[in-house]
Formats: C-alpha cells, structure tokens, sequence
C-alpha cells in the first residue's frame, strides 16, 4: 500500500505541475491527471519514480475535430 501511495503522491505533484505550467486554467484537471499518469508510469518503467521533479508534457496526437474545438 506504501508503495501505490508514492505512485499517487507523485501523479498528484505531476499533474500540479503541468496544471501550473499551462497557466493554472480551469477545466482541464483530468486530462493533466491522465497525463501525470502516463508520465509516472513511463518513469517507473524506467526505474526514476520519485526522483523527477521537472514536468515535461508528453505529446498526444489530437485529430482535427479536437483541435477546432479547442
């Protein structure tokens, strides 16, 4: 259980992180959380979990429907 908190405490840092780094809008806090996953799991997969402070948004490819929308 110790471990999945340090899992959920750095997604939580992570998503802060990319919250702040987009200018602190509103409306966005699940796709930065699904983001911060990504970005978590890729550090466990790389055995750096908990070491990374610096965000770095993964790309994702957005069709262009999404994009007028936005």
């Amino acid at each position: 259980m110790d471990e999945l908190r340090k899992f959920y405490d750095e997604v939580a840092k992570v998503a802060y992180g990319l919250y702040e780094k987009r200018g602190r809008g509103h409306g966005r806090d699940m796709e930065d959380w699904f983001e911060a996953e990504m970005i978590v799991k890729k550090r466990y997969e790389k055995g750096i979990g908990q070491t990374a402070v610096a965000v770095k948004p993964a790309t994702k490819k957005v069709n262009r429907k999404e994009k007028i929308k936005a």
